[in-house]
């Protein structure tokens, strides 16, 4: 029945079509979740840097004199945004583990619903010609 319909109304369908302008109201409805994706992406990006850094700075905490341990310690409370305690240098390690978690998981929700919401794929022409045929076949 639809190889029958389609058939009848191929050259309306394929007339009607407009490929340019539907790629274009397209990124338009995307542009909000790409941009928000963006900055999950940037969030994770800098969760993992501060976790980075936090490892060095254990590091430094566990091999290096009281002034250097004092001088990582004052540049990751800077980067962190947070109060962290000179005495339990260990959780820092632990914490901005947890922040690099949380930021991954935002990024890959972002992500996913990016790729949920885009239908760039289906704009081709001759989409539906293709499923007539699949359908004809078989």
């Amino acid at each position: 029945e639809f190889c029958a319909v389609f058939k009848a109304n191929a050259s309306v369908l394929e007339s009607a079509y407009d490929a340019a302008g539907l790629s274009a109201e397209a990124a338009v409805l995307l542009k909000p979740l790409n941009d928000a994706c963006n900055e999950a992406r940037f969030q994770a990006a800098a969760a993992a840097s501060l976790h980075e850094f936090a490892k060095e700075v254990f590091e430094i905490w566990q091999n290096s004199g009281v002034f250097a341990r004092r001088r990582a310690l004052r540049e990751l409370r800077e980067r962190a945004g947070f109060r962290l305690e000179s005495h339990r240098i260990g959780n820092y390690v632990a914490k901005t583990f947890d922040l690099q978690n949380e930021a991954a998981a935002r990024f890959a929700k972002a992500q996913q619903a990016v790729y949920k919401a885009d239908v760039a794929y289906k704009i081709r022409p001759g989409i539906y010609a293709g499923i007539a045929e699949s359908l004809g076949r078989k």
